[in-house]
């Protein structure tokens, strides 16, 4: 009985040692975990949330994954990054840079908000970079904890111009 109490009570001492430091919770477990992925999408939420409150006006439109949630904790308009796509129809990121130029003339979209989880709109953001200089602004990125991985970089739309126009056909 005395060795089975000791061994609960080295478990409970390393588990309150995990539980203040960001790990993932297979490295708790042992074995992977089903819903490790809500872990992500929650500190993804967060961090681009607080990011978002503290560096935009009310009356922008966010260009970011996850809009519903995004819209929910921000109050921010905001516009899919990653839309559901066709299986069967061409997909909406085949031209690179034309579904961001087109989110940026259709949608007013004044922040553009690139995930590292979901990398579909890397390409566009690059191509805007260099046929359209000067439209896009680094603003920054944010982490998912410090001196942890970034979680998303942060570009403001600048101007509108005849180049947009011409990226997004």
């Amino acid at each position: 009985l005395v060795l089975f109490a000791a061994g609960i009570a080295a478990r409970q001492v390393a588990l309150r040692r995990l539980v203040y430091r960001p790990v993932s919770a297979e490295a708790v477990l042992g074995v992977p975990y089903v819903g490790q992925f809500l872990v992500g999408n929650a500190s993804y939420l967060s961090i681009v949330s607080r990011w978002l409150l503290g560096h935009t006006a009310p009356t922008d439109r966010i260009l970011v994954d996850l809009p519903a949630a995004i819209y929910l904790y921000t109050a921010r308009q905001t516009v899919a990054a990653t839309p559901v796509e066709s299986a069967i129809a061409p997909s909406l990121f085949a031209h690179p840079g034309a579904y961001l130029a087109r989110r940026i003339l259709d949608d007013s979209v004044a922040v553009v908000v690139l995930s590292v989880q979901r990398q579909r709109l890397t390409g566009d953001v690059i191509e805007m970079y260099q046929r359209c200089p000067g439209v896009l602004r680094y603003l920054g990125n944010a982490r998912f904890w410090s001196g942890g991985p970034i979680g998303a970089h942060f570009y403001q739309v600048t101007h509108r111009d005849g180049c947009v126009e011409q990226v997004s056909r």
